[in-house]
């Protein structure tokens, strides 16, 4: 028995497996919900015995930042390019996969594949189907393409492109026909919630079933802290990419709708936004009551400080591992009936409290901060803490590792039967 095998037998279930692991953007610094299932997911590969390099779309200033390097330091190679000039040039390709498949980025792929020798790419993996222009033959002939959907990017393009105008909803159809063309393309696909596996599935008619991977917590930095030893603190907390445009909209609602209201009570209350790249929109709602927080360096100390996490989403498919991480803290949680999508046992009342009107959703957080010395609110966090550790991504990842493994097993018995 080789030593591959052994490993294999042993739980590295890709043992002397070599991954390209392609990214529309950077999978470092761990900052945004994306960043963190990329950087996490790849760790699991590398951690079940595959030797992973990494192709990503990316700006040198922020791949050289050290935090970035420190990161990225999980993957044997690195080949970062700007977003231009494109390989996908027909009018019917949407633009955000024409900027995220830079010629120079297919053509250093294609290079590692071939240059490998005896070892090319046993297997692709493709973060969001708008990157899938470089996974295909000319790029990694033989190879398995695994695609993580981390979201059905075309309902949300869908469902803002009619205040957007014609364009906008030209755009919203190409990536919807992209999307699915990508689902069939791919040897596997996972997703982040049954729903997303659902429509994927109908897609997949006769092709292996998309597999859940839900979206997790690094539960070493996020310490429980329960409400009752909140009782001092003062802030409301919203954790998120602050340019993505379901998050700017939660921002506006919570500092223009909600925190009006909470004043009224709780003058001293503090709504803390915090995320990187906080658009001019959010940045506009900065005010001695409101803070923009841009990039920080650990989301976990907010998260720990916090007397009320909120996740104010109106717009979103997937998951929101944001929504899972504030679980996970102790911190009382007030949601929109959104946020919490696709969480397998969440629950409002049981784990978190949930609201969708300004009104209601003040009332949520006020009572939340009511609430915090009781043992009732103490009992809530431990039943929330209890679900968020159901997420760990280790586990996570590991059921990602056996996918991408199945996945490459199949191809080379496809290969063997011809």
């Amino acid at each position: 028995m080789d030593r591959a095998t052994t490993n294999r037998v042993e739980g590295e279930v890709l043992a002397g497996r070599r991954v390209a692991f392609v990214a529309p953007y950077l999978p470092a610094p761990e900052d945004t919900g994306g960043r963190i299932r990329m950087a996490r997911l790849a760790r699991a590969l590398v951690a079940d015995g595959a030797r992973v390099e990494l192709f990503a779309c990316g700006g040198r200033a922020e791949s050289s930042s050290p935090r970035a390097i420190e990161a990225l330091s999980v993957f044997a190679e690195r080949t970062i390019r700007g977003r231009k000039p494109s390989m996908m040039a027909l009018s019917t390709v949407p633009e955000r996969v024409k900027s995220a498949t830079p010629v120079s980025l297919a053509w250093a792929m294609f290079r590692a594949h071939r240059e490998g020798g005896s070892r090319p790419f046993d297997a692709v993996v493709v973060s969001h189907s708008y990157a899938m222009g470089l996974a295909d033959e000319r790029t990694a002939p033989g190879a398995a393409v695994v695609l993580d959907e981390h979201n059905v990017e075309s309902d949300y393009a869908r469902s803002t492109a009619g205040a957007r105008g014609a364009d906008a909803q030209r755009e919203a159809a190409r990536l919807c026909a992209w999307e699915r063309a990508c689902w069939r393309r791919a040897d596997a696909v996972t997703c982040v919630s049954a729903a997303d596996a659902r429509s994927i599935a109908d897609e997949r008619a006769g092709l292996s079933a998309p597999c859940v991977v839900q979206n997790g917590v690094v539960l070493e930095r996020v310490r429980f802290r329960p409400p009752s030893e909140r009782a001092r603190s003062n802030e409301v907390l919203f954790v998120g990419l602050m340019s993505f445009g379901p998050n700017e909209e939660g921002a506006e609602f919570l500092a223009k709708s909600v925190m009006p209201i909470v004043w009224r009570t709780k003058p001293d209350a503090r709504l803390v936004l915090c995320g990187r790249q906080p658009s001019e929109r959010v940045r506009a709602l900065a005010s001695p009551r409101v803070a923009v927080t841009g990039t920080v360096e650990n989301v976990g100390e907010y998260l720990e400080r916090a007397a009320v996490v909120t996740v104010p989403l109106a717009h979103g498919a997937g998951s929101s591992l944001k929504a899972v991480e504030a679980l996970a803290s102790g911190a009382a949680v007030v949601s929109t009936s959104v946020g919490f999508r696709g969480i397998d046992g969440a629950e409002a009342s049981v784990t978190h409290r949930e609201a969708d009107d300004p009104q209601a959703f003040a009332a949520a957080l006020i009572d939340a901060m009511d609430a915090r010395g009781s043992g009732a609110e103490d009992e809530r966090a431990k039943r929330a803490r209890a679900l968020g550790e159901r997420f760990d991504w280790a586990a996570l990842g590991a059921r990602f590792s056996r996918v991408v493994a199945e996945a490459i097993d199949a191809r080379a018995r496809a290969r063997a039967a011809r």
